[in-house]
C-alpha cells in the first residue's frame, strides 16, 4: 500500500494488464478473492513501487523542505523531485503533492524535523496550524 499525494493505493499484479499497477482505493468497486493465487514473475515481487507516473506530472505542486537526518526516512516514502545533501546532515528536497491541506497534516506530523523553505503559502498554512493547535491546547489546560 502506497500513499500519494493524498490517496491511498494498492500495488497489485494486474491479470489483465500482466504486470504491476496501481489501484486506488477509493476506486475500487469491487474484490474477490481468486480460487488461486497471483504468479507474477520474481523480477515484478522483487521491484520498489514505481510511483513515477506521479513525479512526472509538473502541474502537481512542489514544496521546498529542508529535512533533518531524524526524518530522513521521509524521503523513501513521497514523491522527491529533488535532493541535495547539506553539510550538517539534512538535506534540502522538492518534494510534490496535491493537496495542501494533506501536505500541511504531513508536515505537522514531522514537528521541527522538516521545514518548509518554498513555497511561503505553504509554510503560512503550516505555522498557522500549528498556532491553532497550540492555542487550542493551551485553552484547554486546568487553571
Amino acid at each position: 500500500m502506497l500513499l500519494i499525494g493524498g490517496h491511498s493505493y494498492l500495488e497489485a499484479w494486474s491479470r489483465e494488464a500482466e504486470g504491476v499497477r496501481l489501484f486506488r482505493f477509493d476506486r475500487i468497486v469491487d474484490a474477490a478473492e481468486l480460487g488461486e493465487p497471483a504468479v507474477p514473475p520474481e523480477s515484478a515481487r522483487q521491484a520498489p513501487p514505481d510511483t513515477s507516473l506521479f513525479d512526472g506530472d509538473l502541474s502537481l505542486p512542489s514544496a521546498t523542505l529542508r529535512v533533518a537526518p531524524s526524518a530522513s526516512w521521509m524521503l523513501e516514502y513521497y514523491p522527491i523531485r529533488e535532493l541535495r545533501q547539506l553539510p550538517d546532515g539534512s538535506c534540502e528536497v522538492a518534494m510534490t503533492y496535491a493537496s495542501e491541506d494533506w501536505m500541511t497534516r504531513l508536515l505537522l506530523g514531522f514537528g521541527s524535523d522538516v521545514r518548509v523553505l518554498a513555497p511561503e503559502s505553504l509554510a503560512q498554512r503550516v505555522r498557522d496550524a500549528a498556532t491553532a493547535a497550540l492555542d487550542a491546547y493551551q485553552a484547554a489546560a486546568p487553571p
